[in-house]
């Protein structure tokens, strides 16, 4: 019994259908038959996993792009799309801000680090270890 008879057949009736040769009509279905694979929204985002965001907001970074890619998002200030993903969805403030600035993130409309009128900032933090040792030298 031959393998993939039942793609065997979807070509050949390609074939009566077009007048392609065998082959033709085998790499034309086989270009139909792989689908890109969606992009990975998380890594996009550089934020958080989808497991986590779906954990405290209940959607997944794909929906949440396609949420708001429906009210044309993208073309709002940062300000006006926090506020809608915490008034129409009651997300929590901190949780409606990740979910804004990673979005932004997927868009292209703002790097890691920087904020949405184009300008980078950088913080200062200390660790434990850095707090202890100032501590000891004071």
């Amino acid at each position: 019994m031959p393998t993939n008879k039942d793609f065997k057949r979807l070509v050949r009736a390609r074939m009566r259908k077009t007048g392609e040769a065998y082959t033709t009509a085998r790499v034309q279905l086989l270009d139909k038959k792989q689908v890109p694979a969606p992009p990975d929204y998380a890594r996009l985002a550089g934020t958080m996993s989808d497991a986590a965001l779906k954990a405290k907001t209940g959607c997944t970074w794909q929906r949440w792009v396609r949420a708001l890619d429906r009210v044309a998002a993208h073309t709002w200030p940062h300000r006006d799309i926090a506020a809608y993903v915490h008034e129409k969805y009651k997300v929590p403030g901190w949780w409606s801000q990740a979910v804004t600035v990673g979005y932004e993130r997927i868009k292209g409309l703002r790097a890691i680090g920087q904020r949405r009128g184009g300008g980078f900032e950088a913080t200062r933090s200390s660790t434990p270890s850095s707090a202890t040792r100032r501590r000891r030298r004071a």
